[in-house]
Order: C-alpha cells, then sequence, then structure tokens
C-alpha cells in the first residue's frame, strides 16, 4: 500500500512540473527569461531544408507566429523533389517534441493545397524551451524520409 501511495505521489510529482496550472499572475513566480543555451535554429523564413536522403527539400514559407512561439503555430510549407518540381502527393506528419522535458504534442497532419504547397497546424507548443519538429515525409511513390527542425520557443 506504501509503494502505491509513493508512485502515485511521484507521478503527481512528474505531472505538475510539466502542467500550466493556470495560476493568476499574482500567484505565479517571477517569469524567467527562455534560455535555450544556445540550441535550436534561427528562424529564418524561405530557408530551405533538404531531407538527408536527398528525396525532398522543403522550404518552411510562412509560419505564424514567427518565430515559433509557446502557442498554436502554423506554416506554410513548399516541397520540391530531387529534380527541383513540386512534390504533389506527400503525406507530411509533423511531430513536436519537447527536447528537456522529453515529452511531445499531438502529431498534426499537414493539408495539401497543390503545386507542392502544403498547409500545417496547430502545431501546439505548449510550453517555452527547445522545441524540435520532425516532418515524416511518405512520397507519392511509397518512399519515406524526415526533416527536422529545432527551434527555441518563447512564451
Amino acid at each position: 500500500m506504501l509503494r502505491a501511495v509513493a508512485t502515485l505521489g511521484l507521478a503527481c510529482f512528474m505531472l505538475l512540473g510539466c502542467s500550466d496550472d493556470g495560476d493568476s499572475e499574482a500567484e505565479k513566480p517571477m517569469e524567467m527569461a527562455v534560455d535555450c543555451e544556445g540550441r535550436g535554429e534561427a528562424f529564418v523564413a524561405g530557408e530551405v531544408r533538404t531531407s538527408e536522403d536527398g528525396l525532398v527539400a522543403v522550404q518552411l514559407t510562412d509560419a505564424e507566429p514567427a518565430p515559433p512561439a509557446q502557442a498554436d503555430n502554423f506554416w506554410t510549407l513548399q516541397l520540391t523533389d530531387a529534380e527541383q518540381q513540386p512534390a504533389l502527393g506527400v503525406s507530411i506528419v509533423a511531430v513536436p517534441y519537447m527536447v528537456d522535458h522529453q515529452h511531445g504534442t499531438a502529431p498534426q497532419i499537414a493539408t495539401e493545397r497543390g503545386d507542392g504547397q502544403y498547409e500545417l497546424g496547430p502545431l501546439a507548443l505548449t510550453m517555452s524551451g527547445l522545441w524540435e519538429i520532425t516532418l515524416q515525409l511518405t512520397l507519392a511513390d511509397g518512399s519515406e524520409t524526415s526533416v527536422v527542425y529545432s527551434f527555441c520557443a518563447a512564451n
């Protein structure tokens, strides 16, 4: 019985450590600036990333908010294939992961808009800190690849 209570107490402590409990501003301790210790990448609109295997290039053409922040984030992506033609029929699943807390939020599936353009969101970056967003890409021919973004999300 004591073991069960201790386990339950530890689980509650761990959950509270990552929660936003909705305290009023007066009850909250002084907010500390987000410091990702130089980790993560600078947000550069229009930057192109090529998957490690070279099958597809992803350009983050628009982000709201920009740079990514502790909020629901919406991205517009432009995908091109190895021949620099619009990549059509790509299935994109974005998997947000908070590195320091070792948890993620719900994966999101992008919507194809035509001519290699895809809309993604909301990406729920629920806390300030370092996030990795892995875009898992399944190309029209069934091949799979990925591209990873790493940003420090501020509140």
